[in-house]
């Protein structure tokens, strides 16, 4: 019987990923807000999802049970890797360990000397030579005071400076330029971005697109750019993909979310956030 359990534990995939709800704060204050999330351990091997899953896999699911009063942003995902398997398949998401999460705001009339329990009910589809699902329904209770002290920050931190940073920031390290566009009366488009590191410079570049779901987006090349002589690399990739609105089916935006992920000198996965224009603007 118990190798029959852990058999089916195995099956469902939860031996594989060790979920753990964290907050960031040691007790909750009227009015305050707080990080909370779900902390993935993923066994040497094997790797779940972002929130675009690729070509195959699904997203990790994460959905937040409050009590009356509280609000949540949305989800925070750090940058993911990309993975390529045959056909080719290409999916995008992460190894060894994985923090997701949100922001939580308190409401302002919360009274102190009670608790108060952060539920996150979250699923995910762990692969490796095969796929298996998982799920765990987490809690955490805790105490409501009129200051709290932090609580898990350098983990938060850590994998706060993996969120992808926008490129339109002066925190940036790249720059881009994009070129090609999708005319109205057309369903497919050919595309490129030129990058140009402004400080600093990574390597392992990876393009990851957030694509709605009337959109594809494939054939995405990564190209080093060369000089004028042609001898050696310019300061930055070209990448370069085409995007296919699916028949039947519209854009609800002229625009395509995405990362540029890099690796930095210290080995530590960062990502730049791209909103690439595929439609003209209207003048």
């Amino acid at each position: 019987m118990l190798f029959a359990a852990a058999a089916a534990a195995e099956e469902r995939g939860n031996t594989l990923v060790e979920p753990q709800l964290l907050v960031d704060c040691a007790a909750i204050a009227p009015g305050a807000s707080f990080r909370g999330g779900v902390l993935y351990k993923i066994r040497p091997g094997w790797h779940i999802y972002w929130k675009n899953s690729g070509d195959s896999g699904a997203p990790t699911a994460l959905s937040f049970a409050l009590p009356d009063g509280f609000r949540v942003s949305e989800l925070r995902w750090p940058t993911p890797h990309r993975f390529v398997q045959e056909g080719p398949i290409v999916d995008f998401g992460y190894i060894d360990s994985v923090l997701i999460w949100a922001t939580i705001t308190a409401p302002k009339d919360l009274q102190t000397g009670q608790n108060s329990g952060i539920s996150v009910r979250t699923s995910w589809l762990v692969c490796s030579d095969r796929c298996l699902p998982g799920e765990a329904n987490l809690t955490i209770n805790l105490p409501v005071a009129a200051k709290s002290e932090p609580a898990n920050a350098e983990l938060f931190e850590s994998f706060q400076r993996q969120l992808p940073i926008d490129i339109n920031s002066t925190a940036s390290p790249l720059r881009a330029t994009f070129s090609g566009q999708m005319p109205p009366d057309q369903r497919r488009g050919e595309f490129s971005i030129t990058l140009r590191w402004v400080d600093a410079s990574g390597s392992d570049i990876e393009f990851c697109p957030d694509p709605e779901p009337a959109l594809t987006v494939d054939d995405v090349r990564v190209t080093p750019t060369k000089r004028p002589d042609g001898i050696s690399p310019q300061n930055g990739p070209i990448i370069s993909f085409r995007a296919t609105v699916l028949k039947g089916k519209s854009l609800s935006s002229p625009r395509l979310p995405a990362v540029v992920a890099y690796t930095d000198a210290k080995g530590v996965r960062h990502g730049v956030g791209l909103d690439i224009p595929l439609r003209p603007t209207a003048p």
